[in-house]
């Protein structure tokens, strides 16, 4: 967010009040901004990135002011007919279309006036205008200018000026390369073989935009009365908007604003526009939202304090006031007027036990698997650009549009995510390569079967950006994502006009369509002017979701585990248990074990076989289970170390596990409880599941049709084998999970031993 130090004594002359230093904390703080610092001199604010119109002190001093009862309700601004124009070239319509301008007169300027105007320039450069990629402004003194002023295009040789505060001429090309300001912003005309110019009558060039102004017609001066102003961009009403912001600030310094008409090839508009927006302010609406019951009467005074008229139910919205665009905006700053201090917490009068939504937990899974393989995650708008999603992937489609959009850039909601992520591979040239990043967000599309007439999905959208990237890059990660959750994808050819003819699938689980992955059209690549070939895949999350549910159907929940019903049916004599210990302290060595320890030895030293009753049966036992080709646990550490006179010392938690587990003969699992993720799932391994045991150096396949355990994000462990090494217990683990088996109706009594043992 930005911050901006504002001039103390300016500020209270806004007001026409002077506040206490601790009465100003307050007000300050109540109004929504961030106090940084405050003394008699200056005060240091950080202004939330949704109100750009307090970037100032005027802007800020009109905010309080209003707030604080002191001067309520709208501020009328208006401006008077210059008579003069501003002429924009038709060769501008694919370099910087749009621009809006005007006439500020009566000016009376010194230091600190000029201070204050060149902080909002630049902090609106830096917030609202994106660094000047939306939008661009320059200031010029009128008497060095002749109207009517002309916005061109040329090559940038033909582009010659002084550029403010350089030594000498330079064409545009050179500005970019030697000037400062010109090296830090080339990335905006980076691919253009025109740059935009403005120019008077006189063919005086005022500056080189969005790069820089001239030194000799844009800088102004404590002498200078009168000015043009002119704002330049990509979209007109962004353009209006910072022009709104910039004059009404200058008006408030005692300015008068003129209009000027602004001729394009096809149409002639007046700037600026200072007439308020309406927006019904219905104050059931309101009260709904925020648990009150105020009055019309109330709702009124509500919406004056921050600055809004009120007629006939409707709010009239100040010009200068860009975040304001929806009734749910009225209700945030009805709020914030009201007064978050004075709101009363109540007690629900209904008792619910809170957690995570299941689809959430999902699609945290699905992006830590994705961040695991190195990507980036990014977060893309819901409304976007018509353009973007139909014109620039050379595909067209019925889309949802809005009613009232305010901005070309933001006029529909999106129908799929694959043109977020070139609009963001786009916007980030200028960074090293390989970008390989992903985006998890919902999408929509017309459904007149939905109660709204829209359908919203989530989707996964990946895109890889590199001199390397193919088709193979993108299903690889395809398929490894699609089998980390437990699914399995088939991918068939398609066509799309967005993707390079055969090398594009769809691809389907079960009869599901559920993706696209391919390689990005050349002509797409040009449209959205990235130079290395782009593999992406785009997934349905709800409807993998939804299959993903109708497979854990096939679970039943027993003693606190998930059990396959197939592995029920096939072992109904099976018995699983699990116990939690929690606030444990793993040591290296017990003391207290070591008799325990040495009377396992002298009872098994020298003994190659073992004579007993309980554990033959159990070993029957795990024949039944399908674990004839692994020795128990219990047998493993008996024949390896007991019969050799040693015992395996790990730590105090797994040494107390193998003792249990030698005089109880019940193989156990250990496992980190704090490294487990989710309900534990036990099911029938199938082909191609794997796990890491401890003691190995990589994975290892697991024979399917054996039981394994795993959580919501990986196995963990296989009945009778060893445990997996990404939930082993260390010395920082402080709760432990303990897993027993045995069965039914006969190894309850000495399951439970097991536990009260091991705890």
């Amino acid at each position: 967010m930005p911050t901006i130090t504002v001039n103390r004594k300016v500020v209270e002359d806004i007001i026409g009040k002077k506040l206490s230093e601790q009465e100003l904390k307050k007000k300050i703080t109540y109004l929504g901004t961030d106090l940084e610092a405050i003394d008699q001199d200056e005060i240091t604010l950080e202004i939330f990135p949704n109100r750009p119109d307090m970037l100032s002190e005027q802007g800020f001093g009109r905010a309080l002011s209003s707030f604080i009862g002191n001067k309520t309700g709208l501020r009328k601004y208006t401006a008077k007919k210059s008579g003069e124009k501003c002429i924009v070239g038709k060769e501008m319509k694919d370099i910087r279309p749009y621009t809006a301008c005007c006439i500020v007169k009566n000016l009376d300027l010194d230091h600190e006036k000029i201070t204050e105007i060149i902080q909002i320039q630049e902090k609106l450069h830096i917030t609202f205008c994106r660094k000047r990629k939306k939008a661009a402004m320059g200031i010029y003194p009128c008497e060095k200018i002749k109207f009517p002023i002309y916005l061109k295009a040329d090559k940038p040789e033909n582009i010659v000026f002084r550029p403010l505060e350089y030594p000498k001429e330079l064409n545009a090309r050179k500005i970019l390369s030697k000037h400062p300001t010109g090296r830090e912003y080339a990335y905006l005309v980076e691919g253009l073989d025109r740059y935009a110019y403005f120019v008077d009558d006189n063919d005086q060039i005022l500056s080189f935009t969005p790069i820089i102004n001239s030194h000799l017609t844009g800088k102004i001066n404590e002498d200078t009365k009168e000015v043009f102003i002119e704002v330049s961009g990509f979209d007109l009403n962004i353009c209006k908007m910072v022009l709104n912001i910039l004059v009404t600030a200058l008006a408030d310094m005692g300015a008068e604003i003129y209009s000027m008409e602004v001729k394009y090839p096809d149409n002639t508009i007046t700037t600026p526009g200072l007439k308020p927006m309406e927006i019904k302010a219905d104050p059931d609406y309101i009260n709904k939202k925020l648990g009150l019951n105020l009055s019309k009467k109330q709702l009124k005074e509500l919406l004056e304090k921050m600055g809004y008229g009120y007629k006939k139910g409707k709010a009239l919205v100040p010009c200068y006031r860009p975040d304001v665009i929806h009734p749910i905006d009225l209700v945030e700053d009805a709020a914030i007027a009201y007064g978050y201090d004075n709101f009363k917490p109540e007690i629900p009068t209904k008792a619910t036990i809170g957690k995570e939504d299941d689809f959430e937990i999902f699609k945290n899974k699905v992006a830590r698997i994705l961040v695991g393989l190195n990507l980036l995650e990014t977060s893309t708008y819901h409304i976007t650009s018509k353009e973007i999603q139909t014109e620039m992937m050379e595909f067209d489609y019925e889309i949802v549009e809005l009613a009232n959009a305010l901005t070309k850039d933001f006029n529909v909601l999106r129908f799929w995510m694959i043109p977020s992520l070139l609009q963001v591979l786009k916007e980030n040239k200028h960074n090293e390569y390989p970008q390989e990043i992903f985006d998890i967000g919902t999408v929509f599309k017309k459904n007149k079967d939905t109660e709204t007439g829209i359908q919203e999905d989530c989707r996964l959208s990946l895109a890889l950006c590199s001199k390397d990237a193919d088709y193979t890059k993108a299903r690889q990660i395809l398929d490894y994502l699609i089998k980390s959750i437990g699914l399995e994808i088939k991918v068939k050819e398609t066509e799309h006009p967005s993707f390079i003819p055969g090398r594009v699938g769809r691809g389907v689980i079960g009869e599901k369509e559920v993706a696209y992955v391919g390689e990005i059209h050349p002509k797409v690549l040009e449209n959205f002017e990235l130079e290395f070939p782009v593999s992406v895949f785009e997934l349905n999350l709800t409807e993998i979701f939804k299959i993903m549910g109708r497979k854990e159907e096939k679970y039943t929940e027993k003693t606190g585990l998930l059990f396959e019903k197939e592995i029920i049916e096939k072992y109904p004599f099976l018995l699983i248990k699990k116990k939690k210990i929690e606030d444990v302290k793993i040591e290296d060595k017990d003391p207290s074990q070591e008799k325990r320890k040495q009377e396992l030895i002298s009872k098994w030293k020298k003994k190659k076989k073992i004579d007993s009753k309980e554990f033959e049966e159990y070993k029957k036992f795990h024949e039944r289970i399908g674990l004839d080709d692994v020795t128990s646990a219990a047998e493993a550490i008996i024949r390896r170390y007991l019969a050799k006179g040693e015992f395996p010392d790990i730590n105090s938690a797994v040494d107390a596990g193998n003792i249990v587990s030698v005089e109880k003969m019940r193989s156990i699992g250990l496992f980190d409880l704090d490294k487990i993720k989710g309900k534990i799932k036990i099911r029938f391994a199938e082909k191609g599941d794997r796990y890491h045991p401890y003691g190995q150096k990589s994975e290892v396949r697991i024979k399917p049709g054996k039981i394994i355990m795993e959580d919501e994000e990986k196995i963990f462990g296989v009945l009778g084998y060893k445990d997996s090494i990404m939930t082993s217990v260390d010395e920082d683990t402080k709760n432990l999970l303990v897993i027993a088996w045995g069965e039914k109706g006969k190894d309850e009594d000495i399951i439970r031993d097991v536990f009260e043992e091991v705890e």
